[in-house]
């Protein structure tokens, strides 16, 4: 079955209210394996290696009730030190009636990395918006209910 790109909710632990956005560029999972090595070095188990978690970005319409608000609070706490809370970040594919959840992407221990106004413009009829920026220590996918472990979950492991 395929859906469509454009029906998707974004959920962040510890905002109230719904995340009204336009886009999501959602971060994936890179990584890079070891390789075996002659000679006496033992070899690494097989597969194990470097991974990086990529960032997550989306675009919010500005004037959406208090979440704008609570998203440039948190990262201003962590910026300033005031408080470094990592929260989990949720992009739930919908089937395309809106209703049920196909596939939710995980991401998890997210940082607050950027926020940026989009241009102005006078001559424009767009909606206002905003970029705000996360990095993720980990995800994990759910397809319906069946849940894919995590990278650190899989490393944790060894």
């Amino acid at each position: 079955m395929t859906v469509s790109a454009n029906r998707f909710l974004l959920e962040i632990d510890g905002i109230a209210g719904q995340i009204e956005v336009t886009e999501v560029n959602a971060g994936g999972i890179t990584h890079t394996p070891h390789t075996y090595q002659p000679g006496n070095r033992p070899n690494p188990a097989r597969g194990l290696g470097n991974f990086e978690v990529e960032e997550v970005s989306f675009v919010q319409a500005r004037g959406l009730g208090t979440t704008a608000t609570q998203l440039v609070q948190w990262l201003m706490d962590c910026l300033q030190g005031r408080e470094i809370r990592k929260r989990n970040l949720r992009v739930i594919t919908l089937d395309e009636a809106g209703r049920v959840p196909v596939e939710t992407v995980e991401y998890l221990s997210c940082l607050p990395t950027g926020y940026k106004p989009d241009n102005f413009s006078g001559s424009s009829s767009d909606v206002a918006t905003f970029t705000f920026t996360v990095i993720p220590e980990d995800m994990r996918v759910i397809f319906g209910r069946n849940r894919v472990t995590g990278v650190n979950d899989f490393f944790n492991r060894f």
